[in-house]
């Protein structure tokens, strides 16, 4: 296999050295090491080592190119990257016995490689004490012990991780040097392996970058590129001398289609990083949902590539799908049939969202999305958003109230933290709070379960449910039918606080009660809420967002193709309501409005 060659100087090896990571050693330990790498010239198509034999070679490209190619599970060559001059390959061969190789590698055109026997580089470094280590900080276990510090690379087998690892190229940067600009398409992942990096961002066009974050060694950035190509949203500078890890999307796609069990660990993170970029944007529908939950949101996502001038949807389309643009514009356009011509209505770039409704209600699209350019979007099903709200009613309550404005169910209102304060205020103005005050302390009743050891706290929150609502004495009487009243009384007259286990207050003794009051509320407090402007008031509140970059004469039409009335452009009106949890508990907030 190959032929031997006195063709390069030492002179000429250092010179290779120069262009891998050995070019962190000192002159005079890359001659040392140049002197017991070997030229061997290899012909194209000639393989050079082969997956599963015993590895006892090291090599490093002086000239020309290699391709890596790994065997899966069918038994099938795999094409996996192209390594060039610099580049170096089997370096474990150096530093564990019994190693087999895990990928085959074959010229592409005729080379000239640097070789390092096993049995030679032990011989060299008992010579050379203290050499080992060096080399070893440098191409030995440091990569894959790089790779275990990722968290998404943290379950991959050890065969697998240093498959990856041997597909990974050496970047040195400068210290100054830029290794990508803010807005520069994304197409690598890096990992530091030495040196500092600075992350720099601009927010606008004009401003000056801000320096954001140093990362050193072990940290990594860039990952999102690996999925799609989208632009940077952040530059990264070398703030010393640095050398880095650099795997190409492309690369990295033909590993996954190796390792496809890998695929999905990978797209939950990406898909998890892309949602929270852009929940700097603040899309209203997910303002409620609390972070711990915001990981299992954005796993429903799904990233998807647009070419320019594709139909996102048609008008007349069923709607399924809400999509956000993660990158790219589109344009929003409706048919006028009476005079057969196309009306554009808006454009839409980052950040932007439509098809909403969608989420909520069963319409088909009033207008037809067209990209302008080859757009990324985050998308998420119907099916899949009402299966993750089915768990989070009250998150569901700020999206549903979002969408249906005056069509809101109570139900909803009273789930929604913000919407049940605003009622509450109304219900104080008609001297009718004793309902809502009643349906509140059912709900902290039912909270306290049917855990046999909390008899007691039960029995007390119900005797004090009757005492303020039910009984004909109750300072807050309730208007439940006379039928209930007796039944719950009945019920808790022999029971006492320190009773024994067999005389309990049941989870469901107010649900009938409950109902009642829900209905009575619903039918006429409710109707009489939302005429009000204090229901204005909490609307406008939640619905703080607008299509700014609308012409006025364009919204009415752009809302009413989202299937959606809330006006355009409108700014939130404060309210002195806390959104603080303290603020949560109060019965007695004020608003500076009027009813």
């Amino acid at each position: 296999m190959g032929c031997a060659s006195s063709g390069l100087s030492e002179k000429e090896k250092v010179a290779v050295l120069r262009h891998t990571p050995l070019f962190r050693l000192s002159e005079d330990d890359m001659r040392s090491f140049a002197s017991v790498l070997k030229a061997v010239h290899y012909q194209a198509a000639e393989r050079v080592c082969s997956y599963g034999e015993e590895a006892s070679t090291f090599f490093v490209i002086g000239e020309g190119e290699v391709d890596i190619t790994a065997v899966d599970k069918s038994g099938e060559d795999v094409f996996l990257c192209t390594k060039k001059k610099g580049d170096f390959f089997g370096d474990q061969a150096l530093f564990e016995a019994d190693h087999k190789r895990n990928a085959n590698v074959t010229c592409t055109v005729a080379c000239t490689l640097l070789v390092l026997e096993r049995e030679r580089w032990l011989k060299f470094a008992r010579a050379h004490p203290g050499f080992q280590k060096k080399i070893e900080e440098i191409v030995g276990q440091q990569m894959t012990n790089l790779l275990k510090r990722i968290p998404f690379l943290a379950d991959l087998s050890e065969w697998t991780r240093q498959l990856l690892a041997s597909m990974f190229e050496y970047v040195p940067v400068a210290a100054g040097e830029r290794v990508f600009n803010q807005g520069d398409i994304g197409k690598e992942l890096y990992i530091i392996s030495a040196g500092t990096v600075e992350v720099l961002a601009r927010q606008g066009e004009e401003s000056e970058e801000v320096s954001i974050a140093k990362l050193g060694p072990g940290s990594y950035f860039g990952e999102i590129a690996l999925m799609v190509d989208m632009p940077r949203t952040a530059g990264v500078q070398a703030v010393d001398d640095c050398l880095l890890l650099s795997l190409k999307k492309q690369d990295f796609h033909n590993f996954m289609s190796l390792v496809p069990e890998f695929r999905d660990s990978f797209d939950g993170v990406v898909k998890q990083r892309t949602a929270e970029f852009f929940k700097k944007f603040n899309v209203p529908f997910f303002e409620a949902i609390p972070n711990e939950l915001y990981a299992q949101l954005s796993a429903l996502c799904e990233i998807e590539e647009f070419p320019a001038n594709s139909v996102i949807f048609h008008e007349g389309d069923p709607g399924l799908k809400f999509y956000i643009i993660v990158f790219g514009t589109a344009h929003v356009t409706v048919l006028d049939r009476d005079k057969g011509k196309t009306i554009p209505l808006c454009s839409m770039g980052p950040g932007r969202y439509f098809g909403e409704v969608a989420l909520l209600k069963e319409c088909e699209r009033t207008a037809t999305v067209t990209t302008d350019s080859r757009c990324v979007m985050l998308s998420i099903e119907k099916t899949r958003f009402h299966e993750f709200f089915k768990q989070h009613p009250e998150s569901f309550a700020d999206f549903e109230i979002k969408l249906s404005r005056y069509d809101v169910p109570f139900e909803t209102v009273l789930h929604h933290r913000l919407g049940i304060r605003f009622l509450t205020k109304h219900l104080q103005n008609e001297y009718s709070e004793e309902n809502i005050l009643f349906w509140k302390d059912v709900q902290k009743f039912k909270a306290i379960g049917t855990d046999p050891r909390l008899r007691a706290a039960r029995v007390r929150a119900a005797k004090n449910i009757v005492a303020n609502y039910v009984s004909n004495s109750a300072p807050n009487q309730v208007n439940i039918s006379s039928e209930q009243q007796e039944r719950i009384v009945a019920h808790l007259k022999g029971v006492e606080i320190d009773g024994d286990e067999l005389h309990d207050a049941p989870i469901d003794i107010f649900d009938e009660g409950e109902q009642e009051i829900v209905k009575l509320m619903a039918k006429d407090s409710f109707k009489r809420f939302k005429a009000t402007n204090l229901f204005k008031e909490f609307l406008q509140r939640i619905d703080a967002y607008s299509h700014a970059d609308i012409r006025p004469s364009q919204s009415q039409e752009l809302h009413r193709l989202l299937d959606d009335d809330r006006p355009a452009n409108r700014k939130a009106t404060q309210v002195s309501v806390s959104d603080s949890e303290d603020a949560a508990d109060q019965d007695d907030v004020k608003l500076d409005v009027e009813s």
